[in-house]
């Protein structure tokens, strides 16, 4: 420990940067809810939409939309809003930027403050991943008996 850290310790007592890499932390969730596997299967049912397309057959593609309308919706609206409006989002980042810069600078610049915000942020996912992995027991039991997956819904009665 160089003096600049043994000051910095003396100063912050118990502020010292986390040991944990948040890419691999991260990484490591992604491959525990699945997020990986479920972007795997949509690519290949995409694949296969694609092929049904160029074959003429667009039951596959309507299969793709409706497996997937969630996400498509999530990611193709606030994309139609920021092409249909345009003048409004370079609005919006000017005067939201600056002030987010300037937030972010002084988080930054305090390392107490920034060790308060990683440790809530780290529980806050601590506390939703066990509620994942306990409603994900509770629905892999009951989608096990009703016969579904964990990712499509049912169809509506």
């Amino acid at each position: 420990m160089g003096h600049a850290e043994y000051q910095h310790e003396q100063q912050y007592p118990g502020a010292s940067e986390p040991s944990v890499n948040p890419f691999e932390v991260f990484r490591s969730v992604f491959a525990d809810l699945g997020v990986e596997e479920y972007f795997v299967k949509m690519q290949e049912d995409l694949g296969e939409a694609l092929e049904g397309v160029k074959a003429g057959n667009n039951a596959e593609a309507w299969k793709f939309v409706q497996t997937y309308r969630v996400f498509l919706f999530s990611v193709f609206v606030p994309l139609v809003l920021v092409l249909r409006f345009p003048a409004l989002v370079v609005a919006a980042a000017a005067r939201i930027v600056p002030v987010v810069a300037v937030i972010v600078r002084f988080i930054m610049a305090n390392p107490v403050l920034r060790t308060r915000i990683v440790a809530w942020l780290w529980e806050q996912y601590q506390r939703a991943h066990d509620e994942y992995q306990r409603k994900q027991a509770e629905g892999n039991s009951q989608s096990k008996a009703q016969g579904r997956g964990f990712w499509r819904r049912s169809k509506r009665k």
